[in-house]
């Protein structure tokens, strides 16, 4: 075999060892589409049966539904002093939106001061 005269190597029969691994492996090359068969159906049928538990089965009695109820209410509950601030605040910011807005003189955006005309013989009585 291969050309190699006087060796002997190539063409010793296979011992007991090698030929149990031939046989598991020409064993296992059989079997293996199978098993991965059978665990994509395992798979599957434990998905399916979790699935069908959480959706169909009822297995939570009146007193757990009535504390989840309670327990929700109380996370939800209406929060009216946080709704009246919240509403006033809202107020603000639309009377100051619409509130008259300041004249500026230039582009500077100095605000003009309107000065008011101080007569200074006008002592509070009138003339």
């Amino acid at each position: 075999m291969f050309g190699l005269k006087g060796r002997d190597t190539f063409n010793k029969p296979r011992s007991s060892l090698g030929q149990i691994m031939e046989n598991a492996r020409k064993w296992w090359m059989k079997l293996f589409p199978f098993l991965i068969f059978a665990l994509f159906v395992l798979i599957i049928v434990v998905i399916g049966n979790t699935w069908y538990s959480y959706v169909y089965v009822k297995g939570v009695s009146e007193q757990e539904k009535q504390e989840y109820i309670n327990k929700k209410n109380k996370e939800v509950a209406f929060k009216k002093e946080k709704y009246d601030n919240l509403k006033q605040i809202i107020i603000k910011r639309g009377e100051h939106f619409n509130a008259d807005r300041i004249e500026y003189a230039n582009i500077f955006y100095v605000e003009k001061k309107v000065e008011q005309e101080d007569d200074e013989d006008d002592d509070g009585e009138e003339e």
